[in-house]
């Protein structure tokens, strides 16, 4: 079953075509399983978006995921001068 995709909460429109696109990896779904150390909060996050998206025909909010990784990485959480989120494109 395919999903209608994931919302965008703001600033996470690039990250939602990476998800999009690292569902479609049959091998990431292992090696998230077996993903340890900071890089598990992610990991869990990432099972966890996957596994709703498999779930559902309807949107997915995907905050769980943005929380996790702006929590473990925080260059993705950076706001500008006013506190709004900062855009986030490829060549970050």
């Amino acid at each position: 079953m395919m999903s209608n995709g994931l919302t965008n909460l703001g600033n996470t429109c690039y990250m939602n075509s990476v998800l999009q696109v690292l569902r479609t990896v049959p091998e990431l779904r292992g090696e998230a399983t077996a993903a340890a150390g900071a890089a598990d909060r992610v990991a869990k996050a990432l099972r966890l978006v996957l596994a709703e998206l498999d779930g559902t025909r309807k949107a997915v909010a995907p905050m769980l995921f943005f929380t996790s990784l702006i929590t473990t990485y925080p260059t993705f959480g950076q706001t500008d001068d006013r506190g709004r989120p900062m855009q986030q494109d490829a060549q970050e």
